[in-house]
Formats: C-alpha cells, sequence, structure tokens
C-alpha cells in the first residue's frame, strides 16, 4: 500500500486525540503512509463549528502528520460550511473575504521545508493520554540528541489549561518559535532554571522548534542525504544515527559519487560514529580499487543494461524525474518505481544498494525515464 487515508478527522475526544496518532504513526511505519486529512466528504465541515475548529483541527492534523502527508478537502481555506454532498454541488464560498488561506499557506510551508516534517521523524506522545493538553515530540529515528520539534496541542475549545513542560529546559525553550507564526505562551512556575509550566489558550496548536523552516538549498541537501544515509542503513545497518553534517556528505558524494558508494560499503558502524569519521572516510577513498558502481545515464536509455553481481546501480539525468526500473532474475521479470533526488543544480539521481534487485543472476536490466510530475 503507498498510501490511505486516516480515521484522524474522526477522533475528536481527548482520549482518541491522545490514542489515535500513536496507531496511525505506526501503520505508516509499517504498512503505508496515512494522510491525515482535516475534513472530508464524510464528515460535516469544520467551518460549521466556527473559526477556531477549523483551525485548531487543520493544524493539529498537519502537525501530527507522518512525512508531511496532510490534506484538506476544497474549501476549507475559505471556511465553508456547506457540508459536501458526493455528485452534488456544494458551495465552497470562493474568494471570501473571511478566509484562512494564509494559514493553510503557512501549514503547506512548514510541512514542505521543516526538518521534522521529513520521512524517518518519529512521533512519540509524551504525555499521558486523555488530558486535554498533549504534548508530542517529532524526534529523527534514533537521534536523541537532536531537539527535533515539539507538537503542544490544546483540545478544550473553551477553557485554557495548564501543561507541565519537563521534556526540555527553559533555556531550549527560549531558543524555540513556533512554526505556525504564532507568539509563544509565556513560561510559569519556573523550577530551578529548568522545567516550567505553560498556559495554553483554548484550541492552541503550536508546533515549538530551534530549527528554522530552511531554504531550497537547505531542503535540497537534506533530501539527498536523507536518500544516500537510507541506501547506507540498507546495506550496513547503524543501530544509530550518523554523527555527520549534511554538508559533508553531500561534499564526498558530489566530488565522486562512484567513490562514495563504494567506500560506504567500507565504512563501519564503528567507523560512522568515530568523532574521525570524515577523516576515516577520506583514507579509505584514497586507497585504489575499483568502484563497485554503474551509472546509468540518458544515453543507455535504448540499451540492454547489465548490473554485475555486488554492484551499486546510480541513476542519473539533468532534470528530475521518476522512473520504473526493470529486471529479469532467474526467468522472472521485476519491476520497481523510484523518484530522484536533486544532487546538484544541474544533476540528479537515485542510488540502488547492491542486493536491491534480490539476485546475483540478472541478465538485463530496462530503466523506462518518466519525466518529473507527470
Amino acid at each position: 500500500m503507498h498510501w490511505a487515508y486516516s480515521e484522524l478527522f474522526q477522533n475528536e475526544s481527548h482520549h482518541q486525540i491522545a490514542e489515535y496518532p500513536n496507531y496511525s504513526h505506526k501503520m505508516s511505519l509499517n504498512v503505508g503512509c496515512f494522510v491525515h486529512y482535516s475534513e472530508t466528504h464524510d464528515n460535516n465541515r469544520l467551518a460549521s463549528r466556527g473559526r477556531q475548529w477549523s483551525v485548531f483541527r487543520n493544524k493539529l492534523c498537519a502537525a501530527l502528520s507522518d512525512s508531511g502527508a496532510y490534506g484538506i478537502t476544497s474549501g476549507v481555506e475559505w471556511l465553508a460550511t456547506e457540508k459536501i454532498s458526493v455528485h452534488n454541488k456544494s458551495g465552497l464560498r470562493w474568494g471570501h473575504s473571511d478566509n484562512i488561506v494564509p494559514i493553510i499557506a503557512r501549514i503547506n510551508h512548514v510541512l514542505c521545508h521543516h526538518v521534522a516534517f521529513r520521512d524517518g521523524v518519529r512521533l512519540e506522545r509524551m504525555t499521558e493520554s486523555g488530558q486535554p493538553v498533549q504534548v508530542w515530540r517529532r524526534a529523527y529515528r534514533g537521534d536523541q540528541a537532536h531537539p527535533g520539534a515539539w507538537v503542544v496541542a490544546n483540545n478544550d475549545q473553551h477553557h485554557a489549561h495548564q501543561v507541565h513542560i519537563n521534556h526540555f529546559s527553559l533555556r531550549q525553550y527560549l531558543s524555540m518559535e513556533d512554526l505556525f507564526g504564532e507568539a509563544k505562551p509565556e513560561p510559569q512556575a519556573v523550577e530551578a532554571g529548568e522545567f516550567f509550566d505553560l498556559l495554553i489558550p483554548p484550541g492552541s496548536v503550536y508546533v515549538f522548534s530551534p530549527d528554522p523552516v530552511s531554504s531550497d538549498a537547505d531542503d535540497e541537501d537534506h533530501r539527498l542525504t536523507d536518500h544516500l544515509m537510507d541506501v547506507i542503513y540498507t546495506r550496513s545497518p547503524l543501530t544509530v544515527r550518523k554523527p555527520v553534517s549534511v554538508r559533508e556528505i553531500c561534499d564526498l558524494f558530489r566530488k565522486n559519487p562512484d567513490r562514495f558508494l563504494e567506500v560506504t560499503q567500507q565504512m563501519t558502524e564503528a567507523d560512522w560514529q568515530s568523532p574521525k569519521w570524515l577523516e576515516r572516510f577520506q583514507e579509505s577513498a584514497r586507497v585504489s580499487r575499483y568502484d563497485r558502481c554503474v551509472t546509468w545515464r540518458v544515453l543507455d536509455s535504448h540499451r540492454e543494461f547489465i548490473l554485475p553481481e555486488n554492484h551499486w546501480l546510480r541513476l542519473e539525468h539533468t532534470s528530475p524525474f521518476r522512473a520504473e526500473i526493470r529486471w529479469k532474475s532467474s526467468g522472472n521479470t521485476t519491476s520497481r518505481w523510484i523518484e530522484s533526488v536533486p544532487m546538484d543544480r544541474h544533476r540528479h539521481t537515485f542510488c540502488m544498494p547492491p542486493g536491491d534487485m534480490a539476485s546475483a543472476e540478472i541478465s538485463g536490466l530496462t530503466i523506462c525515464m518518466v519525466p518529473h510530475g507527470e
């Protein structure tokens, strides 16, 4: 399964709001991505219960989304109140002056560009179920040192509630901003300069993070690094996220992609976790050896492509692309769809580690390119 509607839009009680994200996050990791639609044709329009309710539910669905997978039904942004009747016309209040278009735009911008909503981020509830105010942490897989982002939501639409914050320090809180653009609540009852209380207004959702929303260039670097580390995990699984910088990984790969992929097969978990990982990587890269990597480019599009045993396959193109990779193994044809990541301004790539094609007896490889967006 590639994706499915989640049922978060059907869950409204304090207990449901606390428990359902645990289920949907687990399903997203193991079955396929669950998309949090703030409303669908199955329920009444959010705005029929007022602007505050609509803003709250849209922010909540976005803040708890997996990999930023959040959606709306047309008219949400215009505070449409008329319930959708499938195959009939329903008013959208298109262009109405009372709308939440800037709020939806801000939400989408954060989901597209903030590191806390990328693939592989873990969602963990930090408060007991049933309370009106819930706190979740969005953290990188295995990286407990990275602050990630903190979602704080008050499901009570009529009353403010206090929540005790002992998950991060006052110093960390003061360095954070709400990604959705709201003013932060003032800390109260500070304990020895560390832990504190927050009074959360009715129907409020915050996403606190010390990390700014990234630029497009940063996004490209992160996408490339995430892809490279994913294939490294596949080839030589690490138990803890790598202590390496995005810039260093990108520079190493761009300098010599084939050598980078070859060296990753020589690096151990201890090498990656070492404070001197970069020196070890560069030392291994200087060793004269054959790079077990085959690169497919546009000129190969009309050729039968041979992939030797225990070799990386790397695709490269001057434009973003999707591709169907078909290969024959033991008389059977198998296929896989992949999508490129930006390598630099003029190159886009995708890497498949040795073993991804399941057999050393591959007799031929066909790659069908599809322009990005089709």
